[in-house]
């Protein structure tokens, strides 16, 4: 299938992201990779960059019978792909192992920026012919390396069983060195090279070790003869191949009728990619609040999201305060890097109602005291309240039937319930007015629950509307059992929110409020914040959505990502922590490149289809 603290939050994504999607080895210690622009290419659309690369090889015809034709290699539908064809019947040659009688293709880098120290990979699936899919390097004045010579479907019927499997890697010398020996590795693959794409991945770790990668595993490795110190070009190509040469059994030629057919005539190249390493950054200690409230309800325990970048392991405190006298704290141990840690302060006896509290927060080194505290942010003016509800997003659920309340356009925005789920038109966002009185806004439309037209009777409905200054548009929350509640309008506090005669989907109404009425007892049950997961285990990139994989990339961006893994007709919309929707596209493709550099820098959401969402990075 296809595919503040920003500046540090880049770095530390950057070393995360690229080990996860691009299955690049671990860097050694104090090193991180940075992609090689010059050498790397996501063959997004239907152009080949000339740039970076040429359509043929400018530096040699090719293997007869096979020569190489300008053209062969193209972009189309986000794919490098590389065709095979019949350029004359092998009948009309004198000699078909030796006259040209097919078109080969090659892709070959510009320029001669390939070097050692670098980490190369490509994902790409073979042709089914019975010649080569090759990634290799060349051009310099006497090295040579073969990442990978893959034989997808060899005429000699014996070799069906070992080379549409083999994994083949190679060197040779020219020049000064002419006269050694090539020396090679191979590796039987779990499956054949023309079923399915995979990524060959190739470190040249130094001019005396090569490593080589198949699906981010450490497979082969060569001591070259002589050190391969040369600056080279990267080449994709095609290749016949019909005696026992270059390290390549003997295979037979390709047949006529495969040159012939589209679907097995042809090498695709998803991606390359190429890497080199650098010094790490290093990061400056800092800590704060993430949406701290000064308006909490009466508890014996509050939690806090911190915000914080650690040059290495430190220790996060956070204390709670009555008139600036300490009352608890709580220390908790985070690791080198940029993160969210939840902090939950446990205190001795439940505060007393009112004002004056406060919270301090600090990060320090291990084993410390505060007096060694790094960086600090304190939050005053806090008050402790008896509240039902503290400010949050939430789903309403009926203790009659156990569904959820919901409105959409689909019902011109009336309330009613509806069977569990996780939409967002089921979610609703509670802000604290006074006292117990809240707005209640769907998340899903923006729209506030309301009684329409101040309508005060028994059976009167209730819908939402596009704001909540009037009374009949706020809410008071009143206790009705254990962890359940009564929801009265605030210009009728006489009637309840209920369930019209308890029924499965039915439309919510007011009615007189009776504590013993199941239609008026609700639950009012949290939702999980896709904003409180720590961001350096992002789990969002990569994710089975309806059977299928979805993958975007890169992550962090600053101007374009790619989607791919999308089946035409696609919903992809983008959101911003606050669940707006900032922008929206349907698919035409498989592959969709989305232009993102009219975003604010942080932290978005993307969903396909309103399933659940990977998450973006906004450099």
């Amino acid at each position: 299938m296809k595919k503040d603290n920003s500046y540090y939050l880049i770095i530390i994504c950057f070393i995360f992201c690229t080990n996860v999607f691009a299955q690049i080895p671990a860097a050694p210690f104090n090193k991180t990779w940075k992609k090689v622009d010059i050498l790397s290419d996501e063959f997004v659309g239907n152009t080949l960059d000339e740039t970076k690369w040429d359509d043929y090889h400018p530096h040699w015809s090719g293997r007869p019978p096979s020569e190489f034709k300008k053209g062969s290699a193209y972009v189309e539908g986000g794919y490098l792909k590389l065709k095979s064809t019949l350029k004359k019947d092998p009948s009309t040659v004198n000699n078909p192992l030796e006259d040209i009688w097919v078109n080969s293709a090659a892709c070959v880098s510009k320029g001669w920026d390939a070097k050692p120290g670098y980490y190369y990979e490509a994902r790409f699936k073979a042709s089914s012919l019975s010649m080569t899919s090759s990634f290799w390097f060349r051009v310099g004045s006497f090295s040579e390396i073969d990442v990978i010579e893959h034989i997808g479907n060899p005429s000699v019927e014996r070799r069906q069983n070992d080379l549409p499997f083999e994994y083949a890697a190679n060197t040779h010398y020219y020049g000064k060195h002419a006269g050694l020996k090539n020396k090679k590795a191979t590796w039987k693959m779990p499956e054949r090279g023309r079923d399915d794409f995979h990524t060959y991945g190739f470190w040249w770790k130094s001019a005396n070790e090569l490593l080589f990668y198949y699906d981010g595993k450490e497979v082969m490795k060569i001591v070259p003869r002589v050190p391969l110190d040369e600056n080279l070009k990267m080449i994709f190509d095609t290749e016949v191949f019909p005696f026992a040469q270059a390290g390549v059994p003997n295979i037979g030629l390709p047949k006529v009728e495969n040159l012939n057919d589209n679907s097995k005539n042809t090498m695709l190249v998803d991606w390359v990619r190429v890497y080199e390493l650098t010094d790490k950054a290093k990061l400056e200690d800092t800590v704060s609040f993430k949406d701290a409230p000064t308006i909490i309800n009466q508890s014996n325990e509050y939690s806090f999201n911190v915000e914080y970048v650690a040059s290495e392991d430190r220790e996060i405190v956070v204390g709670f305060y009555k008139n600036g006298k300490w009352v608890a704290s709580k220390k908790e141990k985070v690791n080198e890097g940029i993160g969210i840690e939840k902090i939950t302060v446990n205190l001795p006896d439940l505060p007393e109602i009112g004002k004056g509290y406060s919270y301090k927060l600090h990060i320090r080194p291990l084993n410390s005291t505060w007096r060694e505290a790094i960086d600090t942010e304190d939050i005053e003016n806090v008050e402790v309240v008896k509240q039902f509800i503290t400010d949050g997003t939430y789903f309403i659920n009926s203790v009659q039937n156990e569904q959820r309340l919901l409105a959409r356009a689909l019902e011109s925005h009336s309330a009613r319930m509806h069977g569990v789920a996780r939409f967002d038109d089921q979610k609703w966002i509670f802000k604290r007015i006074e006292k117990n009185v809240y707005t209640i806004k769907n998340k899903g439309t923006k729209r506030y629950l309301e009684v329409p037209n101040r309508k005060c009777v028994n059976g009167a409905n209730v819908a939402t509307w596009t704001s909540a200054n009037e009374n009949h548009q706020k809410w008071i929350v009143v206790e009705n059992g254990n962890g359940v509640y009564g929801l009265k309008p605030l210009h009728c506090e006489n009637l309840g929110l209920d369930v019209s005669a308890g029924a499965i989907d039915a439309n919510v109404q007011i009615w007189s409020y009776d504590v013993n009425n199941r239609n008026q007892k609700w639950r009012i049950v949290e939702v999980e914040s896709v904003a409180n997961r720590n961001i350096i285990n992002s789990d969002f990139e990569t994710l089975v959505n309806d059977k299928k994989q979805i993958v975007f990339y890169p992550n962090p961006s600053k101007e374009k990502i790619v989607v791919s893994g999308l089946e035409k007709g696609d919903d992809i919309s983008i959101y911003d922590l606050q669940g707006k929707k900032v922008k929206t596209l349907k698919s035409n493709r498989e592959k969709e490149e989305i232009t993102i550099s009219d975003l604010s820098q942080g932290i978005y959401l993307i969903k396909i289809n309103n399933k659940a969402p990977f998450k973006l990075i906004k450099n």
